[in-house]
Order: C-alpha cells, then structure tokens, then sequence
C-alpha cells in the first residue's frame, strides 16, 4: 500500500540567466555582432593601441611592419597613451591570434550587462535600467573598436557589483573595489572620477577603511607603474598636454553634453537630480562630478562633421554607464506605474533593438569600402612590394601588422631626403606603391588635401604616379593606390 500523501513535486526552477526577458536582448547583441563582425580601425587612436599592442608580442610572434629604408621592424605607434589597452589586445593576439581583437568591446560589452543586471535585481531596482548598455549607442559602436572605453566600462560595472553587495568582511570588500579603482587607471586616467566619491564616502563613516582603501589602490596601480616603467622609461607617465583642460571649452562643450544626457541617457539628468534614497546619494554625486569634468575636456570632433560629433563626443560616457544604470533604477522606484511603464520598459528595449541593429549594419557598410583598399593592398604585397604611405594619414589604418606584413616607407622621412627615393629604386629590385590618401576640402580641414599634394610634388618629383585603384569611403575620404614608375623610364618606353 502506497504512501497515503503523495509528496509534491517542484517544478525545476529555470536557469537565472532566463529567468529575466530582457538578458535575451544580450543574446540578440551578440548574434548581431557575431555576423556583422568589424574587421578595421575605426578610429584614429586605435592605431597607436593597436601597433603598441604588436610591438609588445615581439618576443612571441614576429607579426610587425619593416621598414625598408632603416632595416628594421617598424609599428607606427603614434601617439602613448596609458598601457592598460595595449596590453589587454597584444594578450588576445598571442592566445586567440590578431583576428580575435575586436571581440574584447564585446566581451567587455556583454559582461557588463550581465553585471550590471545583476547588481539591479540584487538590489531589487528595476532592472531594465541594465538596457543603458544597448540604448546608449556609443556603447554599441566602441564595442566594435580597440577603444579603452570598454575595458574601463567592465573595470566599473564589476567595482559597482562588488559595491552594492554583502559583505561579512567590509575591509575585504573596500579592498577589492579599491583595488578595481586603480586598476581603471591603467586604461584611462579620467576613470578615477568614477570611483574617487563611492571610495571616499564610506570612511566618513568608517575611517579604519582607509587601511583597505590604500594597499588596494595600490595594488592595483602597480599594472599601470611596471608597465609605464617597461615601456615609456617612467613610471609616473602621464599624457602631456595641458591645453586639453580649460574653463573656456565649457560653451562649446555644454550643449553636445546636454543632449548626451537628455536623448542618449534618456532623461538622464532629470534623474540624476531625482535621487531619494540616501544609499544611492554617492552615485548621483559621481555622475555629477563626471558630467562637470567633461565639460572643460577639450575633445572636440566637430572638424570631423556633424555625424562623427554625435557619434564620437559621447564615448567618454560609457564607463558611466553601471553608475547611471543604479541611478535610473533609485530614481524610477520613485516614480509612478504609469510613467514608468509606458516611457521605459515598452520603449527602451526596442529602442535598444534599434541601436543593435543600427549600430552593427552600419558600421558594416561603412567598413565594405575600406575592405575592397585592403584586398587591393594583398594583391600586390609580395615580397617585392614596398608601401609609400603618410603614417599620420588615415592610411596607417590600412597599412599595418591587422591586414598583413608589409615593407614600409614613411612619406615625412622621404620630405628630408626626395632624391633618397630613386636612389633605392635603382638599388634594389623593388616595386614601390603610394597610398594616397585624400579629404574633401570642407570645414576646419579645408586646405588639408592641397597640403598633401603639395609634399606629394617635392616627395615623388623622380616619379610619375600610376593610379592601380581609387575607392571613395563614406565619410568624404578617397584612397588611391599609385604605382611609382619612374620618369627616365617613362619616356624611354613612350621613344620605344
């Protein structure tokens, strides 16, 4: 005779990651990213984080750029910058190889909103604010670059995880945020804004944090010390450019930021300023201080038009992202049913979709033509071929270790020495490329392409330029691949 009651059955509870619809718009992200992969530098910085990174695997792989004229290996590493992006892309060039690098804004973008979701439901705050990581398109597009924007995004949503959890050891705790805050600075030194005020805060309250807060911190700027030490030869390196923070930046850069934190954070400032629960008052604070401070930041892109200003000027936000993704939450609880309901959770998650969609397709059209100059440039690259190209130019975006090996002479160490050019020419049995690269002369870059010509006359004048190939790129650029053919033989085989 059977059990007279039957013991009831539960139901298996889902996996957590299903438990929640909107984790599925990660998913979407990620198929999306997945066939849209990038394959190109988008912006121009990258080319120093991405030939800095190839320099730093010279002792693993020999992947570099030679120069012809010195004899040695070459990466056109333009401009330092902090170490930290560097070193996190020539990682994933020796264990996954150099295709594998623009997966890191993804990893990083994804990660994030996991993150940040997470630390949403644990505290029991709508957690649709986590869709900030799509709705905020810039997020989208430097997910697609080697930008520091991303690692410094993950930097910040793993510190505010950590944060908001329980602890039952707190100095563990303070330790371990302490420890991300410095380690954000190897990637970027303006990140310490977002984590100076929810680090200094608590020891108001409890001095004794100050023995976690320090070793922490210390310990996590010791990446970015040993790496400054190894490379730059010090490890106090800072980016030297004074001229880049001025009161008089605020006017020009006070209108793009509204409108960041208006349309981009939806609202954005309405709730920074909405703030009732004393918990959260540290993180309305934070991005107080980090909106002020952009504001005399002399980033300007508007030379680059009024799309790339849009596109470009707002980057700087998205580590604040996990920072405004809490505020939007404390600031909602404290709104009512309708508002919330019809304003946010029915429009951001398919405006978000739009931003997805948008950004990825996009960027992959824009991308189709600097890919047809690419498959231009390893058509020719044997080992004869040696490539003529201007190094500040956005030619460095093409030529370089990402798309092949190649022979390379810089256009600024031929203007010292013209005639040096045809000296190698009868000297060696080498075909040498110029790849001319051209802007419509429009705005503050007006004058910018006549420059060019200009040096291209004094550079070349041995030479006739033989046009291979032209292809015109979305944003107003032109690249043209010249053969040199030289002028004494030019008009021997036009007499023949």
């Amino acid at each position: 005779m059977g059990p007279l009651i039957h013991p009831v059955k539960r139901k298996k509870r889902a996996p957590e990651f299903l438990e929640n619809k909107y984790l599925l718009l990660g998913f979407f992200y990620l198929l999306l990213f997945a066939i849209f992969f990038p394959k190109h530098i988008f912006m121009h910085a990258e080319i120093s984080y991405l030939n800095r990174a190839f320099d730093l695997t010279e002792q693993f792989k020999d992947l570099s750029d030679y120069n012809f004229l010195k004899g040695t290996r070459f990466n056109n590493i333009q401009f330092n910058y902090p170490l930290g992006t560097s070193f996190l892309v020539a990682s994933f060039i020796i264990f996954f190889g150099k295709k594998s690098i623009f997966s890191i804004g993804a990893v990083c973008l994804l990660a994030s909103y996991y993150l940040i979701w997470k630390t949403l439901k644990k505290n029991k705050l709508p957690v649709f604010a986590s869709l900030l990581c799509f709705f905020f398109f810039p997020a989208v597009l430097m997910s697609r670059t080697l930008m520091p924007e991303m690692p410094s995004l993950l930097i910040c949503s793993l510190f505010t995880f950590i944060y908001l959890s329980d602890f039952k050891n707190r100095n563990v705790k303070m330790l371990i945020v302490s420890f991300l805050a410095g380690l954000s600075i190897w990637f970027r030194e303006t990140n310490i804004l977002l984590f100076a005020i929810l680090l200094i805060g608590p020891l108001f309250k409890n001095p004794s944090f100050i023995f976690s807060l320090i070793p922490g911190f210390l310990l996590g700027l010791l990446p970015r010390l040993q790496s400054s030490d190894l490379v730059y030869g010090n490890p106090l390196f800072l980016i030297q450019n004074p001229g880049r923070f001025s009161f008089n930046h605020v006017w020009g850069n006070l209108p793009i930021y509204s409108i960041v934190f208006i349309f981009f954070f939806p609202l954005g400032l309405y709730f920074i300023f909405n703030i009732r629960n004393k918990k959260y008052r540290l993180f309305q604070l934070t991005a107080i201080l980090y909106f002020v401070f952009h504001l005399i930041y002399g980033y300007n892109p508007t030379p680059l038009g009024d799309l790339k200003t849009i596109m470009l000027s707002p980057r700087f936000f998205v580590p604040l992202i996990p920072i405004m993704a809490i505020i939007y939450g404390s600031a909602i609880q404290n709104s009512d049913r309708i508002f919330r309901m019809s304003l946010l959770e029915y429009s951001m998650p398919i405006l978000s979709v739009v931003s997805i969609v948008g950004i990825n397709m996009g960027m992959k059209y824009y991308e189709k033509d600097h890919q047809e100059v690419v498959y231009q440039i390893k058509e020719i690259n044997n080992k004869n071929a040696v490539f003529i190209y201007n190094r500040f130019g956005d030619a460095a975006k093409i030529i370089n270790p990402l798309h092949g090996k190649f022979k390379v002479i810089q256009t600024e160490s031929l203007l010292k020495k013209p005639g040096k050019l045809m000296e190698f020419k009868e000297k060696y049995d080498a075909d040498f490329y110029y790849l001319a690269n051209y802007r419509f002369d429009t705005g503050a870059r007006k004058g910018w392409t006549k420059d060019v010509q200009a040096k291209e006359k004094t550079i070349f004048k041995d030479f006739q330029l033989k046009k291979v190939s032209s292809v015109n790129i979305l944003d107003g650029r032109e690249f043209i691949l010249n053969e040199l053919v030289s002028r004494k033989k030019s008009a021997e085989l036009e007499t023949n």
